[in-house]
Formats: structure tokens, sequence, C-alpha cells
């Protein structure tokens, strides 16, 4: 006989496991082909300022408009900044969503890419869980479809000061503004931003 805790995992994990083979055989009714549209450069230095009222200096940028459909769907802006992390400076690449408006000039953080020990090309980025967004990806849990073909790594393997580290991150090459931006809106999505 089971307990009343461990029937309760265990129908969890059975739902669960439901879940992910019937999402297999799902009909997609959204599509889920974008386009990314460079618009343009920021070449200013501007701030910003975090929730923890932490004012952060950016100097350069770059906006992107996401199409679905012929749609605008999100604008987001891809900005660079250094900022101190286990033991050194180093350099970030934050993507911010615009507000829902046109011509807002609010912006919200929505992916941050760290440069890695390993390359100083590959910047990292953390991978939220589809299942709680809020959560980080570990190593031994599903990738989801949209990063099947994304390089992910430990935080371990990518960062010397850290020793054990489970937790993902999908790598992306400095230069590539546009898997960042996908990466984005991948967790824009998740989040349900727009």
């Amino acid at each position: 006989m089971l307990d009343a805790k461990t029937f309760a995992e265990m129908r969890e994990l059975i739902h669960q496991a439901i879940d992910d083979i019937l999402d297999d055989f799902r009909p997609n009714t959204e599509s889920n082909t974008h386009k990314i549209l460079h618009e343009e450069s920021i070449h200013d230095v501007f701030e910003y300022t975090w929730p923890d009222l932490t004012k952060e200096t950016y100097y350069s940028g770059q906006w992107f408009q996401v199409v679905e459909n012929g749609k605008d769907i999100a604008r987001f802006l891809v900005a660079h900044t250094s900022r101190l992390a286990w033991g050194k400076a180093r350099p970030r690449i934050v993507v911010f969503l615009q507000g829902r408006s046109e011509d807002s000039k609010a912006i919200y953080p929505l992916a941050e890419f760290v440069a890695c020990d390993s390359n100083e090309q590959d910047f990292a980025s953390k991978i939220p869980d589809p299942r709680h967004p809020q959560r980080m990806l570990k190593e031994g849990d599903p990738l989801p479809k949209e990063l099947k073909d994304a390089r992910v790594e430990r935080v371990d393997k990518l960062f010397d000061s850290i020793q054990k580290g489970p937790s993902l991150r999908r790598i992306v090459n400095a230069k590539d503004e546009i898997e960042m931006v996908d990466h984005a809106f991948w967790i824009g999505r998740l989040k349900k931003r727009f």
C-alpha cells in the first residue's frame, strides 16, 4: 500500500508523462514561424535601472522586430554592458522587450547572456523550465523542442569558478544577436509577455 505523498507524486509523474506524449501529437494551431528583422542601431550610451534600483550603463545596442504571419509581435533591444560576476568583470548582452505600445520608452529584460570562460566568443543564458518558467532547467531535465538544435551546456562547464553547477545554459556566439533575440522571444512566450 502506498502512502498519500508517494501516491500523489506518482500520480503527478503519470499525468506529466501523458501530457508530454500528447504534446507530440497535438496539431499545430499556431505558427511557430517568425522572422526577426534588424532595425536601427543605438550608438549612444544609455542607462537602465533594475527593479532593485541598481543603475547599469549600456554602451551600444541594436533594435529588432519579431514578425509572425505578417504581424508585428514584439520589439527587442539587444544591449551590451559589463558586470562583476564569479570573481571578475564579464561582458554581458541583455535582450530587452519594449513595452506594448510602439512608441513606449519602457524596456524589460527577458534574457541575459554572459561571456563564458570556456571560450570568449561564447555567451551563455539561463534556460527556463517550460513547465515552471520561474525555475531553470538542470541536467537530466528534458530539453524543450525549441532548443533541439541549440548548444546547451552545464554552467560548471562554462565558468571556471563554478565547481558544481547542474543548471543548463544556452550558448550563443557573441555576434549572433538574432539567436539571442530568438531565445528572448521563446522566454517571452513562456512567460506570456505578448
